[in-house]
């Protein structure tokens, strides 16, 4: 009888918060990518679809592009019922809650463990992601081009700090001889 007193739920405000933006969040994807399918032949598009690297020629769409909708759609469909089932079922609440607190120390918000809307999660580190529309190997390389470029640009920087500060140590070295 103590145990199933102690282990009544109490409804936090902040977890109830986070299902909600996770399943809208995971909703509003699933019907951006259904509208790109509905809008192949819209020329309005063109540019959002050159943008994720999806060919289209006429009205018809590459079978590996179809795949690269296909797949995220789906899953945000699933992710979406089983974050709602999760959301609707009490026992969830005795051993799953998210603390504004934590949150707070960690330097986080909700929206930095919910997962974004959005097309495609361009960054190097998640290449791939489930429930985002796949990169293409031309998207990957260019990430990773442009990611060798900010590196590239960033030791420039820093051998012209070290540059910099080597001529003003020779400078005053030199200084203190004469």
């Amino acid at each position: 009888m103590k145990k199933l007193k102690l282990s009544t739920y109490e409804l936090n405000p902040t977890t109830l918060e986070y299902f909600n933006m996770c399943i809208g969040n995971l909703k509003q994807n699933a019907i951006n990518l259904v509208d790109l399918v509905d809008n192949i032949d819209n020329a309005e598009y063109k540019e959002l679809f050159d943008s994720l690297d999806i060919d289209i020629i006429g009205d018809k769409i590459n079978y590996e592009d179809v795949i690269r909708l296909c797949k995220p759609i789906i899953y945000n469909v699933l992710k979406s019922r089983e974050m709602e089932e999760k959301a609707n079922n009490k026992g969830t609440y005795l051993t799953f809650s998210v603390s504004k607190e934590y949150l707070g120390r960690e330097g986080l918000t909700l929206s930095d463990i919910c997962p974004p809307i959005g097309y495609q999660v361009p960054a190097y580190e998640t290449i791939s992601e489930d429930g985002y529309i796949e990169l293409t190997d031309k998207q990957k390389e260019e990430m990773i081009r442009k990611e060798r470029e900010k590196f590239s640009l960033i030791i420039d920087m820093l051998s012209e700090l070290n540059y910099g500060d080597s001529k003003r140590l020779s400078y005053s070295i030199g200084n203190k001889r004469k």
